[in-house]
């Protein structure tokens, strides 16, 4: 089961500040990994950031929409820099 084993890498989940977004987050954050929310709404995207790290999770939060190319490529190689490779 090596192959499955997620700790400490860096995972986005797109749409992730909630429904099953969210729920995918806090499975990746549970199992040792550094997870990046994303989402498109500032108040929902800080609500589920804070909801995951009062349970000790390593979470980033990045608004942007993925449907913009153009911004996709602008925040993907930021993200990288300051959290790491996805």
């Amino acid at each position: 089961m090596d192959h499955f084993d997620v700790k400490d890498k860096v995972v986005l989940i797109t749409g992730s500040s909630r429904g099953i977004g969210h729920i995918l987050a806090s499975g990746f954050a549970s199992a040792g990994s550094r997870v990046i929310l994303n989402g498109t709404n500032q108040e929902t995207l800080d609500t589920a950031g804070h909801k995951l790290k009062k349970v000790g999770a390593n979470v980033y939060g990045y608004l942007f929409d993925v449907t913009d190319y153009v911004l996709v490529e602008k925040m993907i190689p930021q993200i990288e820099n300051e959290v790491g490779a996805i």
